[in-house]
């Protein structure tokens, strides 16, 4: 049976070095230690199909994390993106692609409530960020023709994000809820819409059954004393999400586009392998709701594959 100081010790490590279950497709109330910094590289492959054109996005997101104090940790993040859209209208297939890095992100998040439970703990959280036009969003191909918006990297202006992050953790599980909204402005005589998310993520640990961790007051002091961490053991999460994203119709020069706007919700079921201080982790999001509007192509699946490291 799971101890309750084996567990006291557990909440010790989630919150001071970044040893946790997290979702693989959306934010934790569990912000980065004070001092610590954590990184997290995110490979995400999304591939959609229309009645005559495909349409495939990888993106490979950085972001760095670092702990200001306690309950304030801020990130930077950068996308680098390679799309592709096939085309296949009037019997011919016409092939446009763009490889480039994205808009520069930066978020805050403030940890405003933080309860211990008499077994667990209850974690939430706000967050705010700019994504700042960074990328350019008047790439042109080789013949100096504009590519459409869907192959651009950057917006063009300064987009504004705001949510609240809910965890609830236990010793053999945790679960994580959020919202998010956007607010994309007006750049280049383009606005993309509104964006607003809604995310729910359950992690189960399937490996080891018990967690047993030393019996020491002094977590800190052990940690840099061991630098093999030999004391922590590898752990194996299941993980189940469900991903909902509402997008607003795009404007052009004032003109409000018909093809444009959805609604999207995906289940994500997914594996986390923790190993000492890194974190390894893949997911696939199947869309089980999907309304668009317009000629726009369906979204067939995203899979994700990525890796955290705390040091």
């Amino acid at each position: 049976m799971y101890k309750k100081k084996h567990f006291v010790h557990f909440v010790m490590l989630h919150s001071y070095f970044n040893i946790k279950a997290l979702p693989i497709n959306s934010g934790t109330a569990l912000n980065t230690a004070p001092g610590q910094t954590s990184t997290r590289h995110q490979h995400r492959y999304d591939y959609r199909k229309g009645d005559d054109f495909f349409f495939h996005r990888s993106t490979v997101l950085n972001t760095l994390s670092y702990g200001i104090t306690k309950k304030f940790d801020a990130s930077v993040a950068l996308p680098f993106y390679y799309v592709k859209l096939q085309d296949f209208q009037d019997t011919n297939c016409t092939t446009l692609s763009n490889v480039c890095f994205g808009d520069f992100i930066v978020t805050g998040r403030y940890r405003y409530y933080a309860q211990k439970k008499e077994v667990g703990a209850v974690v939430a959280s706000v967050f705010a960020g700019v994504e700042f036009p960074t990328a350019t969003s008047r790439k042109k191909n080789k013949d100096d023709v504009l590519l459409p918006r869907s192959l651009q990297p950057g917006s063009g202006s300064f987009d504004l994000f705001a949510g609240l992050l809910f965890t609830r953790i236990k010793p053999q599980w945790e679960l994580d809820a959020s919202v998010q909204y956007k607010v994309n402005t007006e750049g280049k005589h383009f606005n993309a819409g509104n964006v607003f998310t809604h995310n729910f993520s359950f992690q189960y640990r399937v490996s080891p059954k018990e967690l047993v961790l030393p019996q020491t007051k002094d977590l800190f002091s052990l940690w840099s004393q061991d630098a093999s961490k030999s004391f922590l053991p590898n752990i194996m999460y299941l993980v189940l999400e469900a991903n909902g994203l509402y997008r607003e119709k795009t404007k052009e020069c004032s003109v409000t586009s018909a093809n444009s706007g959805e609604y999207v919700l995906f289940l994500s079921p997914g594996f986390q392998f923790l190993a000492k201080n890194y974190v390894f982790e893949t997911s696939l999001q199947l869309p089980v709701v999907h309304y668009r509007n317009g000629r726009q192509p369906r979204r067939k699946f995203t899979h994700v594959f990525g890796f955290r490291a705390a040091f």
